[in-house]
């Protein structure tokens, strides 16, 4: 991964040892490939019916922990305290641990979030954007009008408009807070704000139940949960 940086025979990050029947710790690979044996932290469903939980999704342990936030290590955590499936690499079995555990690796070795990874390895690389595209959308500040086909164009991007306002309405109605945002805005003020509808939707209602939240517009001329770009 990342031209070499995280080899095949590279290890978990010391810190989060295998437990349980395994003798070793498995390699990155492992964990993209689920097979690294490691427990699932929502749960496992052996062959023979028995059933090992992870973390509560039902009954009374749910409801008084419904509002926890789970993080990366505590999930991690809790399914190193549960006996592995197998040995690394000597069977297949999903688990969601795999993920979170790969997440923290890369950003050990890397020093970055895997939000940064992604978007410098990937998304950028290919060309792809997280938010509304200037010319595709119709920002005000910068968007273009193309000098030949004009009409086509013209019909093209109105529709491109029309399908924004059809989805954010579609959302809000269904009661999400819609936030959108121009590719030429920063990553850094985004989250800010994103962070910043958060906590205050939390804060003002501290006892919802999770799902659908009140709609909030945003600032901007976009009437703004999506973060969406398009073409």
């Amino acid at each position: 991964m990342d031209g070499g940086l995280i080899s095949e025979r590279a290890q978990c990050p010391r810190g989060t040892p295998v437990r349980g029947r395994q003798t070793s710790r498995p390699a990155p690979t492992r964990l993209l490939q689920q097979t690294s044996g490691l427990f699932n932290y929502t749960g496992e469903y052996y062959d023979d019916g028995t059933v090992v939980p992870g973390i509560p999704w039902q009954g009374q342990e749910y409801v008084d922990n419904q509002f926890h936030t789970y993080q990366p290590e505590e999930l991690v955590r809790l399914a190193l305290s549960k006996p592995a499936r197998f040995e690394p690499g000597t069977d297949w079995s999903y688990s969601n641990t795999n993920y979170v555990l790969a997440k923290l690796l890369v950003e050990e070795v890397t020093g970055r979030t895997l939000a940064e990874e992604t978007q410098r390895l990937i998304l950028e690389p290919l060309g792809m954007s997280g938010r509304d595209g200037c010319f595709w959308h119709g920002c005000s500040e910068h968007a273009t009008q193309p000098k030949q086909n004009t009409e086509w164009w013209r019909a093209k991007l109105d529709k491109n408009m029309a399908r924004d306002r059809e989805i954010t309405k579609h959302l809000e109605t269904a009661g999400w807070t819609v936030l959108r945002y121009w590719e030429h805005e920063a990553a850094e003020d985004i989250a800010q704000q994103v962070n910043g509808v958060v906590r205050e939707q939390r804060d003002s209602s501290p006892q919802q139940l999770p799902g659908p939240r009140p709609t909030t517009p945003a600032s901007g001329e976009h009437p703004s949960s999506t973060i969406h770009g398009g073409s």
